[in-house]
């Protein structure tokens, strides 16, 4: 009929061109319009699809930057609380663009602080005490083998001579291998100071030929007391210093020290050869020290590992003249 005409391919002339002959064969440009108003119809269909996900996109993106915002306070809340964060303070910071949208701010990660950050938690991964927190308290002990020279003066008061005191400095050293669970560490201890002791002899220069003619034999007891230091070196010295140096940690290896002496001595005295000489003797004591002061060695966030040698028991040799 006359409109599929209308409808067909102008084939007469140009489209647009209406003569006797075109106007019924599609020369009236209807079917090119059609066509066109399809494709502006779906452009702009596709316009309204884009510009709700463009409107999604910012709604979302307003979250995320809500998001980012508080990430950002919280990392820079919670480093404030970590010991010696001034350095790390700000680590992330938020600066406004003059010709950025009002109310959006750019965030940036300061790369210096970032690598101090991550340096710092190597080295605390190194440290024992990273996993203290679960922890109340701990005692543990280890045996503690060693050797100490000791050099002094003593001299014996009254009719039996039976009565004395001594004087004397001394240098012991010890060494341990202490174990827990969470931190294995081999120790050396010196202890080095100046002491003095009362002596007592309940058996005093009895003669006797034991281990030679007219040696006179003394037993007796000792008690008394020694002013001192104490230094210890720890297996993990270099882990627990190089993160003290970053957490300002407290290291402690030496302190002053007190300590208590008592035991039980024997001595033989051998025979002078002339009013004037002295006669040699030859003693062995078996005795033990107590310290009583801890060493606090470390601290690091609450943390604290303190040491402190519980006793000593000791034999000695003793040559005096």
């Amino acid at each position: 009929g006359p409109i599929q005409g209308d409808l067909e391919e102008c084939k007469a002339g140009s489209a647009g061109v209406i003569t006797n002959n075109t106007w019924g064969s599609g020369c009236a440009f209807v079917k090119e319009t059609l066509n066109s108003l399809e494709q502006h119809t779906a452009y702009y269909g596709n316009q309204v699809n884009q510009d709700r996900a463009l409107s999604q996109t910012i709604l979302n993106f307003k979250e995320a930057l809500n998001t980012l915002g508080k990430d950002s306070t919280a990392i820079n809340s919670g480093i404030s609380h970590l010991p010696n964060a001034k350095p790390l303070q700000n680590m992330t910071h938020s600066t406004q663009n003059p010709n950025s949208p009002e109310g959006l701010l750019t965030y940036s990660l300061d790369t210096n602080k970032y690598n101090q950050l991550q340096a710092i938690t190597q080295e605390l991964g190194k440290n024992p005490f990273r996993r203290i927190g679960v922890i109340d308290y701990q005692n543990n002990n280890g045996a503690m083998n060693g050797i100490g020279v000791q050099a002094g003066y003593k001299q014996f008061f009254g009719k039996k001579r039976n009565w004395g005191l001594r004087y004397y400095g001394f240098f012991d050293y010890n060494h341990a291998y202490i174990k827990s669970n969470f931190f294995n560490s081999a120790s050396d201890v010196w202890t080095y100071g100046v002491g003095m002791d009362a002596l007592f002899n309940f058996i005093n220069d009895k003669n006797t030929n034991f281990l030679g003619k007219n040696n006179k034999l003394s037993v007796g007891l000792f008690g008394g007391f020694a002013l001192a230091g104490t230094s210890w070196l720890n297996s993990e010295f270099v882990n627990l210093n190089m993160v003290g140096n970053i957490y300002s940690a407290k290291m402690n290896v030496a302190n002053f020290q007190f300590l208590f002496n008592l035991g039980l001595r024997m001595n033989l005295a051998r025979p002078k050869k002339k009013d004037s000489d002295h006669a040699a003797q030859h003693g062995m004591e078996l005795g033990v020290k107590i310290p009583t002061i801890n060493t606090d060695y470390y601290s690091f966030m609450g943390a604290e590992l303190k040491y402190r040698r519980l006793y000593s028991v000791y034999l000695n040799y003793v040559f005096a003249y």
